[in-house]
């Protein structure tokens, strides 16, 4: 009969009784776009969270050491009504440098795929126009006849969370426009599920991130253009406000321009001019969306929020895809006009879309709106959520202080 001697005895109830590890905790919270984010009104927060005494560190798994030899990255792919997408949708990886296809996505609109590694797992299916030779491992893509043995030494010696860093994962498919998501060194893991995609049908994206009408502009316009933009970022605001001046005395059409001009002005707390000049860049091309999105900024920063909502709106219309902060811009306009429903909506969808955590404060404008429904445990859920992406901002604490007067008081009160 086997005995179990006290010295296994002992390690076997180590074993057995170790602590776990809690949860790796989550990367800086990404910080929202300046200038002037609108504050929200005051909502409720919840109690910090500290390990136990007996817990271990949690390992950090956020930046995957250099010898991680692959990476797995997963999400959902969905029209804008929450139905899958079309048949055929493939996933594609953009990282400037090279682009590859990466996985085709499921009838229930899952995909997923391994990045790295010498074994290939996906679940692309290569289109039969382009044989069984297609690439699509994406360390190969790295290859390029013209470069130096060095330079592929870089590339192949470079971390693959690093390499992955800046890229962006869009959807295919022949008549839609794709959303996307950018991925980030700091919150990629070994296992990664990055969120939704969302396709779009190509007439409901009219608009534009770059004018069309900048095709018309001289070409000494667009070189003073260039020019001011380097003066701006250097700092030389004045050098850089004459070269814009002098590039709209030479072509007075210039979007672009008038576009830059209004945010030097509002950089410089200049409002109605700076509402002058994005104004006149709408006028230069009415499908140029930036500006939009630019007076929907400042019309916030002045708390019009009727204008903002307005402005917003219509950038949206024009292009639903590329701007984010517009879908947050538009519930935090609608909820200080009164609109919650809508205000829900657009929290929704930004939340949906912004799968870097860029707005957190969206969370606090959930918040509220779950606390006008009172529905406590939602609204306690949603300032957690604001907690773990924005740990330090300047609302933190506040935000905290409220969640533990909320769980003093008795649920029949809340």
């Amino acid at each position: 009969m086997f005995v179990l001697r006290p010295a296994r005895l002992i390690i076997l109830l180590l074993f057995v009784f170790l602590p776990g590890a809690p949860f790796a905790q989550q990367g800086p919270a990404t910080k929202e776009p300046t200038p002037s984010t609108p504050s929200v009104p005051t909502t409720p927060v919840a109690p910090k969270i500290v390990p136990r005494p007996g817990d271990f560190p949690a390992p950090d798994f956020r930046r995957p050491p250099r010898e991680i030899q692959s990476i797995f990255l997963s999400g959902n792919v969905m029209r804008e009504d929450g139905s899958p997408p079309p048949f055929g949708t493939i996933i594609e990886l953009d990282c400037g440098t090279f682009k590859t296809r990466e996985a085709s996505v499921g009838p229930n609109g899952y995909f997923g795929f391994q990045y790295g590694g010498a074994q290939r797992f996906s679940s692309i299916v290569p289109d039969a126009s382009e044989g069984n030779g297609y690439i699509n491992d994406a360390d190969m893509i790295y290859w390029n006849p013209m470069k130096s043995s060095a330079d592929s030494r870089v590339e192949t010696t470079t971390p693959l969370h690093l390499r992955l860093s800046g890229c962006d994962l869009r959807a295919q498919i022949a008549g839609y426009r794709s959303s996307s998501i950018t991925l980030n060194a700091t919150n990629l893991t070994r296992v990664n599920t990055l969120g939704t995609i969302i396709v779009y049908p190509l007439e409901r994206v009219r608009g534009t991130v770059v004018s069309a009408a900048s095709l018309l502009v001289p070409g000494k316009a667009k070189d003073l253009l260039k020019r001011a933009r380097k003066a701006l970022e250097k700092g030389n605001d004045r050098e850089g406000e004459a070269l814009l001046r002098e590039a709209l005395a030479g072509y007075e059409a210039y979007g672009e321009a008038w576009l830059e001009l209004g945010k030097l002005q509002q950089q410089r707390r200049r409002y109605p001019e700076a509402r002058a000049a994005y104004g006149r860049a709408i006028a230069a091309d009415a499908l140029y969306v930036p500006p939009y999105v630019a007076l929907g900024w400042l019309e916030a920063l002045e708390q019009r929020w009727a204008e903002a909502a307005d402005i917003i709106e219509k950038a949206l219309d024009l292009d639903p895809v590329s701007f984010t902060e517009a879908y947050y811009l538009s519930a935090m306009a609608h909820y200080n006009v009164g609109d919650y429903d809508r205000a829900g909506k657009r929290a929704e969808q930004t939340i949906l879309r912004d799968s870097t955590h860029q707005f957190p404060k969206i969370h606090l404008v959930q918040a509220n709106l779950f606390s006008l429904q009172r529905d406590a445990e939602a609204a306690d859920e949603a300032m957690r959520l604001y907690l773990r992406y924005a740990p330090d901002a300047p609302e933190a604490e506040q935000v905290r202080a409220r969640l533990e007067n909320r769980r003093a008081v008795s649920p029949e009160k809340r």
